[in-house]
């Protein structure tokens, strides 16, 4: 398979993943706004831009993202920077264009159904504004940005050969969704994304909520959520398909798919940051939220530091001649 194959492979099942957890974070926050207080509201963004690892736009001039009365008098126009906004390279819209683009350089390793649901999926979001929809439902909208995703991954499930081209489409999902875990995770507990709403219960049945596992939650933990419990839910878990600790497996598993294990070579170094990352996910099993959010900083870099060795190592490797 060649490099290049493999890149855009990668890229484009990253693409997705942040498209449809970024619409999940928005269509959420939108379901708050007509129940809730200003200051929740303002809390509600704060979340959202953190768990997306982002700062809202226009931040450094008119406040942090803790500013309740800048949050919520923008509500829309943080609405419209998340989705639309061409000047955010993380924007919904700009990471949907980004999927279909690297799906466009290989479409003959596609089947007509796949690139039939990316491609309607982006024209029906580029030709669609905010306003069109903010006085119907946009909750709806947002859901339905959401369901296009799940199709197409419901599409790759059903028709792709597992060989390497799935295995590297694999691989980009699992590390966009550890990341996205990790700082939905440290934006509720503590640390580099911290809030000083972090404990409070509706603010981690949100996080339970944008990671699809409240009802798995409640029927183990019952309708009451606790942050230690919810953490652990999204932390090592191996059977929940958003959890750091299903992704790991996922990722281990895919990798040495398409590098297995030969007697004549050592691993490749991006299994030795696997198996860190699945030595620190143990450790968080059970202990102390202080200690788990530690570790959860950790984990970020590490996978920052997987993504880097796995394109060093499978895409730009060098060329011995």
């Amino acid at each position: 398979m060649l490099a290049r194959v493999a890149d855009s492979l990668y890229w484009m099942s990253r693409y997705l993943e942040r498209v449809e957890f970024s619409a999940r974070l928005v269509g959420l926050q939108l379901q708050r706004l007509p129940v809730s207080s200003a200051g929740e509201i303002a809390q509600g963004w704060s979340l959202v831009f953190r768990c997306l690892g982002a700062q809202p736009p226009g931040a450094e001039s008119f406040g942090e993202a803790e500013d309740d009365d800048y949050l919520f008098a923008d509500g829309y126009a943080l609405t419209d920077f998340l989705t639309f906004e061409a000047s955010n390279p993380s924007s919904i819209l700009a990471s949907l264009h980004g999927a279909r683009d690297n799906a466009r350089q290989v479409r003959d390793c596609l089947s007509a159904a796949l690139w039939t649901c990316l491609n309607r999926t982006y024209l029906s979001l580029r030709g669609t504004t905010l306003v069109d929809e903010w006085t119907k439902e946009p909750e709806r909208f947002y859901a339905g940005i959401v369901e296009g995703v799940q199709q197409f991954d419901g599409i790759c499930q059903g028709t792709l050969r597992r060989g390497d081209h799935w295995c590297f489409m694999q691989l980009g999902k699992y590390v966009e969704r550890a990341q996205l875990a990790a700082t939905t995770l440290l934006a509720h507990c503590g640390g580099p994304f911290s809030s000083e709403t972090g404990s409070d219960g509706e603010h981690w049945t949100n996080a339970l909520r944008a990671c699809n596992a409240l009802e798995a939650y409640g029927r183990t933990q019952g309708g009451d959520v606790n942050g230690a419990h919810a953490l652990t839910r999204l932390g090592g878990e191996p059977a929940q398909p958003h959890a750091r600790g299903f992704a790991a497996e996922r990722r281990w598993d895919r990798l040495e798919a398409v590098d297995p294990l030969l007697a004549d070579r050592p691993r490749a170094t991006p299994f030795a940051v696997l198996a860190r990352i699945s030595g620190l996910l143990s450790g968080c099993a059970d202990a102390p939220t202080a200690v788990q959010q530690r570790h959860l900083a950790e984990i970020l870099a590490l996978y920052q530091k997987f993504h880097g060795l796995l394109e060093q190592e499978y895409v730009y490797y060098p060329v011995h001649v």
